[in-house]
């Protein structure tokens, strides 16, 4: 490990010295950064999981084409429209210039787009202009979120359900695309990862570590998009307030003082979205009206469809069916028109089938919410989610959302309800482990 730590260290080291030797170095300098720092991670994380480490190679070259889509396709389809990456890409190059200047003071700082931009001009002032290179480290940084939140998963399922729950998770094409683009989806998707993985350890194990990454994870959701992590510290008290305890010796203290954690969150997190988003007034009609403002603001391009005048909640909730419809079936199969509604509408019909099929086991997985909690936390996130995102008119904007509802969406279809919790599966995953290492010794048994 420690000749593995060397190498990287001297690899890294050359890597910097040919970026500032040459102005057209940067972007294969910061590639090759990104993947001996990167790589070696991610192949870890993937090995550590048995059902993992058998999808290790298409998992890794769906990846790569995932970044060779968008730098061949998608960012050349969407350039002349504009597109947030190029912006983030100037900005931070802007950036750059002043940090290796030394005008640190100048350097503006703040959540949402700088949380995205800041980074990026680090990089660039180390290595130079590499927008072609960012997209691979987005692509490292949203496949690190996915594994966690298949983590996150995994610690309360058997190994068939972790193996479905894998394939949809980190093959579905809408996912695969919104947590590779350089932006904030894969920061996103790293954050929500984090404190999924977090809290499902804390629900297991009890420890503070795990406490600890919950909140790392949610203060970086915040950085993003303050709305969110406000959604996630949500859905972490009504679960902890929810749930039911256990009787280990020290529970009642180590849950009192996460509800009281969580609910510090809430109260902080809350009014950081509230400046975040304009929130005028704290009330069900100030929210609503924000997401009817943040619908028309958004209603750019040619897949827009009209919200209908809504002048109150009960107008809201009569337009809800309509909204949830528009949020997982469209665009319908007739309406697609070019090659990336296509395969929005083929996922969708995908989806739905997949869904319909797992309907019998919905009853049984939500009379168990109480058994399983991390369950009722990813109830509480995709129902949040959904209520926040169906305002929005821009079908191709739903499709990037909703990529953000699916990690929850496909817990509460794939789990087992009948699954007990994690001490059985952290016997199964060691069985597992003892035969990927040494599959004569098990046979021999």
């Amino acid at each position: 490990m420690n000749v593995i730590l060397i190498l990287a260290v001297c690899a890294l080291s050359t890597c910097f010295i040919w970026s500032i030797s040459s102005d057209r170095a940067g972007p294969v300098a910061l590639s090759l950064a990104s993947l001996l720092v990167g790589a070696p991670l991610l192949i870890r994380s993937i090995q550590r999981e048995p059902v993992l480490n058998r999808l290790l190679f298409p998992i890794l070259a769906w990846q790569v084409c995932l970044v060779v889509f968008h730098l061949v396709w998608l960012v050349p389809f969407y350039a002349q429209a504009g597109i947030d990456a190029l912006s983030y890409h100037q900005h931070a190059v802007h950036l750059a210039g002043q940090m290796r200047g030394g005008e640190w003071r100048s350097i503006p700082y703040g959540i949402g787009n700088m949380a995205v931009v800041l980074p990026t001009a680090l990089l660039y002032a180390i290595f130079g202009p590499a927008f072609q290179a960012m997209f691979l480290v987005s692509a490292m940084v949203g496949l690190g979120g996915a594994i966690l939140l298949y983590r996150a998963f995994a610690m309360w399922q058997p190994a068939g359900r972790c193996r479905l729950y894998a394939l949809i998770l980190f093959f579905l094409p809408s996912l695969g695309v919104w947590r590779t683009l350089y932006g904030k989806d894969s920061l996103v998707m790293l954050g929500l990862g984090l404190a999924c993985y977090g809290y499902s350890a804390w629900l297991a194990r009890h420890r503070g570590a795990d406490l600890g990454k919950t909140c790392v994870g949610v203060v970086g959701l915040v950085l993003v998009r303050p709305h969110v992590g406000f959604m996630v510290a949500t859905a972490l008290v009504a679960t902890e307030l929810w749930r039911r305890g256990d009787r280990k010796r020290g529970f009642l203290i180590r849950h009192a003082a996460a509800a009281l954690l969580f609910l510090l969150a809430f109260a902080w997190f809350g009014q950081v979205a509230k400046t975040y988003v304009s929130l005028k007034e704290d009330s069900l009609e100030g929210m609503l009206e924000v997401g009817i403002a943040n619908g028309r603001g958004n209603a750019v391009g040619g897949s827009v469809l009209a919200n209908p005048d809504l002048h109150g909640l009960m107008d809201y909730m009569r337009f809800l069916p309509e909204g949830l419809v528009r949020l997982f079936l469209r665009p319908f199969p007739w309406e697609a028109h070019n090659a990336n509604a296509w395969l929005a509408a083929l996922e969708n019909v995908f989806l739905v089938m997949f869904m319909l099929r797992s309907l019998l086991l919905w009853p049984s997985l939500l009379r168990n919410l109480r058994r399983q909690p991390y369950c009722l936390f990813s109830l509480m996130m995709m129902l949040q989610l959904m209520l926040a995102f169906s305002l929005l008119t821009n079908l191709g904007l739903v499709s990037r959302m909703k990529a953000q509802i699916y990690p929850f969406l496909l817990t509460l279809v794939v789990a087992s309800p009948k699954w007990s919790g994690p001490g059985a599966t952290v016997e199964t995953r060691r069985r597992q482990a003892s035969w990927v290492a040494r599959p004569e010794a098990v046979l021999a048994r």
